[in-house]
């Protein structure tokens, strides 16, 4: 899936935003990309995507963007969980990249569990930063204009 949204979308480097969360990838933190609707934070994990492919080409990515069609049965902390835990790969990191995450009931219970189980990076999307703000713990937020 991923695979196919990066190969189609041509998109503006936003090398400001990148560069400050570079540092933070591979730390135990949650990094959480907030703004408004239509501001470039989906294409920012993209790039932050290819950054980490470009580092460890063997990365197992897990994406999940709640606009689409494929993550609709993603509901709750509970389908989160699972549908991640099911994509890990033993031998290599792991990575996890969600869009929209506010659309996902009580995501912040499965971000902590799998942030305390130290199973993948976790870097997620929300266009609701006042929700987002108090619900991850852990967390280091960019907010995007």
């Amino acid at each position: 899936m991923i695979d196919e949204l990066l190969t189609v979308r041509p998109y503006i480097p936003r090398p400001v935003y990148t560069e400050r969360i570079k540092p933070f990838i591979d730390k135990e933190i949650i990094k959480v990309i907030s703004g408004q609707r239509r501001v470039g934070k989906s294409y920012i994990l993209f790039q932050l995507i290819e950054e980490i492919r470009k580092a460890n080409p063997l990365a197992n990515v897990i994406y999940i963007n709640k606009e689409l069609k494929p993550f609709e049965q993603i509901t709750d902390d509970t389908t989160l969980y699972a549908y991640v835990k099911s994509n890990l790969r033993q031998g290599t990191k792991n990575y996890l990249f969600v869009d929209e995450i506010q659309e996902i009931e009580h995501f912040e219970k499965a971000l902590r569990s799998l942030l305390a189980e130290n199973c993948c990076d976790i870097f997620c999307s929300g266009s609701n930063a006042n929700m987002l703000i108090g619900r991850v713990g852990y967390f280091l937020s960019l907010k995007i204009y």
